[in-house]
């Protein structure tokens, strides 16, 4: 029924790609699905785009046989499970701005599939969680 057994949206990231490597070193077909052009080329040639440890030679072992990145929303309708890795964009109070997600899932709904399994793995800006509990430091 389904090509992949999980697709990892945003999946070229820091966060993304790792997770989509483990997924395939588990015995999982592995699609991922990034917007990024230069991203997905770089990995299809088997080539982390950033360092992570231990990461580098696993991708060459996995890309073109357990692990497929797209530029192409298809292969999310081709994958039994889908992780949506994705930053959440928060506004100058460091609150979450859902019209941005919401932008994102308008496109992504014609892609998903009746049988999926859904998960959503938000990212927080870094230093976001450190900015903001930063009044709370100082009261104590």
């Amino acid at each position: 029924m389904f090509q992949f057994d999980l697709c990892v949206v945003g999946g070229c990231g820091h966060v993304g790609l790792p997770l989509a490597i483990a997924f395939a070193e588990s015995g999982l077909r592995v699609s991922i699905y990034d917007i990024d052009c230069d991203a997905v080329k770089t990995v299809s040639a088997g080539v982390m785009p950033f360092c992570e440890e231990g990461a580098a030679d696993l991708l060459r072992a996995h890309v073109g046989k357990t692990l497929h990145a797209s530029t192409q929303p298809d292969v999310v309708a081709q994958s039994q499970h889908v992780v949506v890795v994705i930053g959440t964009p928060v506004d100058e109070h460091l609150n979450p701005t859902f019209y941005a997600m919401r932008r994102f899932f308008n496109g992504l709904t014609p892609y998903l599939r009746d049988g999926q399994c859904i998960v959503l793995f938000f990212i927080i800006y870094p230093a976001t969680t450190a900015a903001a509990a930063q009044p709370a430091e100082q009261i104590q």
